[in-house]
């Protein structure tokens, strides 16, 4: 049925963020991260506190300058991006069960008003981790060692990226 298939991928996506949040604490063990820091990660990954992990392991990179930030940085987006894939599919799952619910005329009003509520919660989930992936992503596309530059401009850079980007899209003619 859908339903399992779609509990899978919730399962599937899960194991994955698992995987890739378990991944940037191995980096920053090997970075050097003192022990007490990587307690605290450890904790949100026990606490399923996604979100907390992602946000202080990014003020770690903010604050710790021996990290390899431009490496963090990715490690963050693709996390980020797992959590977003993770609340698409719980959402179909959560807007299934309410569908059903709805067609049945028994249906308790206070499971079905817990549902709405749910998928409420998860829009809004979604939309912060998907701010903070775009933000990442953008972070993603200017290595940290050209602020080290005071003569940078990250504006100019930007543009000239833009347009080196319509240029790759441009149709051939």
């Amino acid at each position: 049925s859908t339903q399992k298939m779609t509990t899978a991928q919730l399962v599937d996506t899960q194991a994955r963020l698992n995987v890739s949040l378990r991944e940037m604490i191995t980096f920053f063990e090997e970075s050097g991260v003192q022990e007490h820091s990587i307690t605290l990660l450890n904790g949100f990954i026990d606490k399923h506190l996604t979100t907390d992990f992602l946000s202080l392991a990014e003020g770690y990179g903010k604050c710790m300058a021996f990290i390899d930030h431009d490496e963090l940085v990715l490690k963050l987006l693709k996390s980020s991006q797992l959590l977003i894939e993770g609340y698409v599919i719980e959402r179909k799952i959560a807007n299934k069960r309410l569908k059903l619910l709805k067609e049945d005329k028994k249906s308790d009003p206070d499971v079905i008003l817990r549902l709405e509520n749910l998928l409420i919660d998860l829009d809004q989930r979604k939309a912060v981790a998907t701010t903070s992936a775009m933000r990442l992503r953008a972070m993603s596309t200017i290595s940290i060692s050209h602020f080290l530059n005071p003569k940078f401009d990250s504006i100019a850079h930007h543009k000239a990226s833009l347009e080196h980007t319509r240029k790759l899209l441009k149709p051939k003619k």
